[in-house]
């Protein structure tokens, strides 16, 4: 509850423009339907995390994201990523005030919290999210990509495995160029048989499908189940080479 509480009071204030910048200041890069997803999947976390809702959240639509996002760009807070796909994200060039992007620090946590569906675009959120913090430290495109790769299929399994609550995500660099990272899922009440049989979990219960494939792009990882919390969570570490 404490990450949903802490990524959401930096999100809100009294108007949709000033909600928008804040994604993108987090380093997020969306189309306009990604961010239009991403301001309603904040406003259901704040409805999870019993926080009053400003009004102009739960009448957005995509239209209403659209000129809001086009008013950024002609002020120059916006820019199109020029990755070909329509996507915007923060102009990086500001430093001040309201202006100010995200800092990264090591051993600084990043973590935030999603919510397990796929109809917010939180594979997106995670994905830019997670490249512009290894972007920042200059990591080798090869490492990026590899991490890229190892936390979205993470995050797919614990959105497609869970039980459609909230998914929380913590990662950091700390001082020997380790990057460390936890993702959180709740799961559903399901017999262990029966996930054994749809093979959503070893004989041991500890891996989801196509969780192997992570054992190559990362130096340590580590999936346990807790069916008391009824809670899985996904622990990996990799050295990094830095530019």
């Amino acid at each position: 509850m404490d990450i949903i509480s802490e990524d959401i009071k930096t999100i809100f204030n009294n108007n949709i423009e000033y909600t928008i910048l804040k994604i993108c200041q987090k380093g997020a890069i969306g189309t306009i339907t990604d961010i239009h997803n991403w301001i309603l999947m904040y406003g259901n976390l704040a409805e999870f995390a019993r926080k009053d809702i400003p009004i102009y959240i739960k009448n957005v639509n995509e239209e209403s994201v659209q000129n809001q996002i086009e008013k950024l760009v002609n002020k120059k807070l916006l820019e199109d990523s020029g990755k070909g796909f329509n996507e915007f994200q923060y102009k990086k060039q500001h430093s001040s005030g309201s202006e100010k992007t995200e800092t990264f620090k090591r051993n600084k946590k990043v973590a935030y919290p999603i919510i397990g569906s796929l109809k917010y675009s939180p594979l997106q959120l995670i994905r830019s999210r997670l490249e512009s913090f290894l972007l920042h430290f200059n990591v080798k495109r090869e490492d990026l990509t590899d991490i890229s790769i190892g936390v979205i299929e993470a995050a797919e399994n614990a959105i497609k495995y869970g039980d459609g609550g909230i998914v929380t995500i913590e990662y950091f660099l700390d001082d020997k160029d380790v990057f460390n990272i936890l993702i959180k899922n709740p799961i559903k009440a399901e017999p262990i048989e029966e996930n054994i049989k749809t093979g959503k979990f070893s004989e041991g219960f500890t891996l989801m499908r196509g969780i192997m494939a992570i054992n190559k792009l990362f130096d340590f990882f580590d999936i346990s189940r807790d069916d008391n919390l009824k809670e899985v969570s996904f622990n990996a570490s990799k050295k990094l080479a830095l530019g």
